[in-house]
């Protein structure tokens, strides 16, 4: 009976991992290391995503990023057109395995990965919050 109850509570996370679904709002990623890399990202019902950077040296100029999102497991992947020089066209792709409905309303935030393709291969440490 135990092995049944342990088979069926993996089961039943297995399932939600690959079902996640992620709240329409407004989201904003601060970096881990030195905090000084924000970035919002803007999630609509409809899968349309609006996606803005601000660093201590750039600035994504208004108004932001558009485009669209989805969720395949694990990540969130947004595929978003830009208006600067450069950077028209940037996949932004966020593991949210770490992502629960509590965690991204903690004042931190959630520890997430992030990947953006105009920076290479290798993700940056963020926390991500919900903010609406």
């Amino acid at each position: 009976m135990k092995i049944f109850a342990l088979a069926l509570l993996f089961a039943s996370s297995l399932s939600f991992a690959l079902n996640r679904v992620v709240e329409p709002g407004t989201y904003q990623a601060v970096d881990a290391e030195t905090g000084t890399i924000k970035a919002t990202l803007i999630a609509n019902a409809d899968l349309t995503a609006m996606f803005t950077v601000m660093t201590p040296d750039f600035e994504m100029p208004a108004p932001g990023c558009v485009g669209t999102y989805l969720v395949a497991g694990d990540f969130l992947k947004a595929d978003v057109k830009c208006p600067k020089e450069g950077l028209e066209q940037i996949q932004v792709t966020i593991d949210i395995k770490n992502v629960t409905p509590e965690s991204v309303r903690t004042e931190k935030g959630a520890d997430v990965d992030v990947m953006i393709d105009a920076l290479g291969t290798d993700p940056f440490k963020f926390f991500l919050r919900k903010i609406k």
